[in-house]
């Protein structure tokens, strides 16, 4: 068979920024010569009886095998001319072009064969100015009050409750009946069933609510008390069932616990791997050090970001803009799941999302064409000790070998996208060498 590229009219049609089409005609010569190579290979390869493989006589052939015939041709002429007619272009691709199935012209041997592709290609724009970018780091200082701050923090995570007989306060947590008064007709999804009625359950009077606006209401409240009160709930409630609705509740006290803190001294201190309260005090000291450094460096990095992406506005190929809109709305859906959102307000959400997702998307895109730019232009890349290493993490949290954790993340596409994370933190990192940080 001829692999040689055959001779093509293509025309080019720019559809829209990143976007243009294709239109790639096959001269009747080609045509012709491709078609008596599809019946060959037909020919070879089926089987009639009376005729030896490849000894059919054509006319037979023909009749009995038109569209397998066809379908060869076509597909061998488009095989040979796709990667010829866009190697003609400029244009780097974006992602792989995609032939229009509608535009494919009926095979006539004796007649040119045309079909269209279209295509996305990768931005073109100037390179911002990314070198010598003016940053701050602010000094950080740790505070007598965010040791307290910790401390405590420290006390209520080891706090342990206990019943008392006082009247509640506020983080005491509560034991409680309830039922609420609803409309005969309303009606109450599974997940919402909780809101209704309830016996012996805990409420904490803390944010977050278990019913909204209560906390206030049964402070102060006795055990054996029944307080009678409206609930309304916010507009964003996660059972939509009951958002921005008002229902009266009946609430009952069955017993209150509050939280007992222990007492910060040496023993709790050495509980805590420290020899004593100082030096407790300075391991928190120092935590926090550790953690406003880390903030203080992320938001460096943010800034020189901004700063340089403030400087580039282009447009952008559809699709690439379209699943990374997807990506984000995947994101936002899994971290509703995770804190309980129902279905229902999840698909509500989903649709209040798609202007701000597409809104992410864009940046998200635009940021990876230029972190690209910058790093073919300081020239870095990702060794393979560096992927080793990532992937040997992998397969130890995942408790598999990494000649399996390799082939599966080479064919999920994780490994490509863990090659672009590097790259993309190398030239960060390379970017914060080049600023021009003033230290207060």
């Amino acid at each position: 068979m001829d692999t040689t590229a055959p001779l093509l009219n293509v025309t080019r049609t720019d559809t829209e920024p990143c976007c243009f089409s294709l239109q790639i005609e096959i001269p009747a010569e080609q045509v012709k010569k491709t078609y008596n190579q599809a019946l060959a290979k037909v020919s070879a390869k089926v089987r009639l009886p009376g005729f030896r493989p490849g000894k059919i006589p054509t006319a037979i052939l023909v009749k009995n095998y038109a569209k397998e015939i066809e379908a060869e041709t076509q597909e061998q002429l488009i095989n040979h001319s796709f990667k010829a007619a866009i190697g003609q272009q400029k244009d780097k691709l974006a992602l792989q072009a995609q032939l229009d199935h509608d535009s494919v012209s009926p095979l006539n041997q004796d007649a040119p064969f045309s079909y269209v592709v279209k295509c996305e290609a990768v931005p073109e724009f100037t390179l911002p100015e990314y070198k010598g970018v003016k940053l701050t780091r602010a000094a950080i200082n740790v505070t007598d009050e965010d040791v307290k701050e910790q401390l405590d923090n420290l006390l209520d995570s080891r706090a342990r409750l206990q019943q008392v007989e006082r009247p509640a306060e506020l983080g005491d947590f509560l034991k409680v009946s309830y039922s609420a008064t609803l409309p005969e007709d309303f009606e109450v999804s599974k997940n919402g069933e909780y809101l209704v009625k309830t016996e012996n359950s805990w409420m904490g009077l803390r944010e977050p609510e278990l019913l909204p606006g209560t906390t206030q209401k049964l402070v102060g409240a006795e055990i054996g008390a029944e307080i009678s009160l409206d609930v309304t709930f916010p507009e964003d409630f996660r059972e939509t069932d009951f958002a921005g609705k008002t229902f009266p509740y009946m609430i009952k006290v069955l017993e209150i616990q509050a939280a007992v803190r222990p007492e910060l001294d040496d023993e709790f201190a050495k509980s805590c791997q420290a020899e004593n309260v100082e030096d407790l005090k300075k391991r928190m000291r120092d935590m926090i050090q550790e953690r406003k450094t880390k903030e203080r460096e992320e938001g460096l990095r943010n800034t020189l970001i901004e700063a340089i992406m403030s400087q580039v506005d282009f447009p952008l190929p559809p699709t690439i803009v379209e699943y990374n809109r997807d990506n984000v709305i995947r994101e936002i859906v899994r971290a509703q799941q995770r804190n309980g959102v129902s279905e229902e307000q999840i698909r509500e959400t989903i649709k209040e999302s798609v202007d701000k997702a597409e809104q992410i998307a864009r940046q998200r895109t635009r940021f990876q064409y230029v972190i690209e730019a910058i790093a073919d232009a300081e020239g870095i890349k990702v060794e393979n000790e560096e992927l080793s290493q990532h992937v040997n993490i992998v397969a130890s949290m995942n408790r598999s070998s990494v000649k399996k954790t390799l082939r599966e993340m080479i064919q999920s596409g994780q490994l490509m996208q863990m090659s672009d994370s590097i790259r993309s933190t190398k030239t960060i990192d390379r970017l914060m060498e080049l600023a021009d940080i003033t230290e207060e």
